[in-house]
């Protein structure tokens, strides 16, 4: 049976369908943002795309017999919880697609008059999620980036400049290294070393970012992307794409956090050019990174169990995340204050000394 493999964050995922060209468009559609970079393989995870109409039928039907338990998962949607054939079971309220699951095996029952190839990915996010705060990692609102060597974990609270920041990294031309934009998991290995590893999400740009700089204004002008971006107002770029906008750009899975850089974006002048780099106090530090690292509590939908139930407690994975920011409280910090046309070229030299 043709198979997709793919390696994320240690974990093996392997797609089975009987249709060879789903499986193709899952290669083409996960390659954009999933490297494996020869990681070690610590467990596997399997997942058959079923799409008859027979097979659709018969799970449909059993679940459909039963007094269902509504679940809530992704937003504005539920999904009803069952057994078939003695194991968990869950359909969607539209009917679009069943899924039933086993340990690290699960089966997804599609309805083949409906294209669902689309939540492939998405179902293959939950699972990631699942297991790697299982292992102990947490998931940050945080950009990644590799700088001479050394890894920076640009961290900051929604419209603080994160994202343009990276941009302004990425603008001065050096062999730089990204790992991944908005969101990061993080942990400590073997309890002492801070680590961040990527996640496969596309990276982000606000339309104010974007017309500030002109290297994304190209991107988006010559893929002809630029309406859609201006209805929506933000724009997509898959990570293999960043490299395409920044040709010295390279991909990276995993590094050592070896500096919290809090972006500070000032947007009183917006031709402004001054930038400042200044230690960060530990009180600052600890708030942001609490208010940025997730907890079960928050409403972010990947978050919520769905296909693989919580290992740990919301209790424990709450407390894993604040063991998390107390001890990343150690690493060396630093506000960047910066205005709009702050040089990036400065900016970097700046970085650069901090790194020496």
């Amino acid at each position: 049976m043709p198979q997709l493999e793919m390696v994320i964050n240690h974990i093996k995922f392997v797609i089975e369908s009987n249709d060879q060209s789903l499986i193709e468009e899952q290669r083409v559609l996960l390659s954009k943002n999933i490297f494996s970079f020869q990681q070690d393989v610590k467990e596997e995870v399997c997942l058959h795309y079923i799409k008859d109409q027979r097979a659709y039928d018969d799970v449909l039907n059993t679940l459909m017999a039963q007094k269902l338990q509504a679940i809530n998962t992704f937003k504005s949607e539920q999904h009803f919880k069952g057994t078939y054939k003695g194991l968990p079971a869950f359909r969607k309220d539209n009917n679009e697609y069943c899924v039933i699951s086993d340990h690290n095996e699960f089966w997804f029952v599609a309805n083949p008059k409906i294209d669902t190839s689309i939540f492939i990915p998405r179902l293959i996010t939950e699972l990631m999620l699942r297991k790697m705060e299982d292992r102990g990692a947490v998931l940050s609102h945080t950009t990644g980036i590799q700088f001479e060597d050394r890894g920076l974990f640009l961290t900051s609270n929604a419209g603080g400049g994160k994202t343009t920041l990276m941009t302004k990294i990425f603008d001065a031309g050096q062999e730089i290294g990204l790992l991944s934009n908005d969101r990061v998991f993080s942990h400590f290995e073997r309890n002492a070393v801070p680590m961040m590893e990527y996640v496969p999400f596309q990276v982000r740009f606000d339309i104010n970012t974007i017309y500030s700089n002109p290297n994304l204004v190209r991107f988006f002008t010559q893929t002809r992307q630029m309406d859609r971006v201006q209805q929506r107002g933000k724009g997509e770029v898959s990570l293999r794409d960043m490299t395409a906008i920044y040709p010295k750009l390279k991909i990276s899975s995993a590094s050592k956090i070896d500096y919290i850089l809090i972006p500070q974006i000032n947007l009183s002048d917006l031709e402004g050019r001054r930038f400042v780099i200044q230690p960060a106090s530990p009180e600052l530090v600890k708030q942001v990174l609490t208010k940025n690292t997730f907890t079960p509590y928050d409403a972010e939908s990947p978050r919520q169990p769905w296909l693989y139930p919580r290992v740990k407690s919301e209790q424990e994975l709450a407390e894993q995340s604040r063991l998390f920011v107390q001890k990343m409280t150690v690493v060396p910090a630093y506000t960047v204050a910066y205005q709009p046309k702050a040089s990036s070229k400065e900016i970097c030299q700046e970085i650069a000394r901090l790194t020496k």
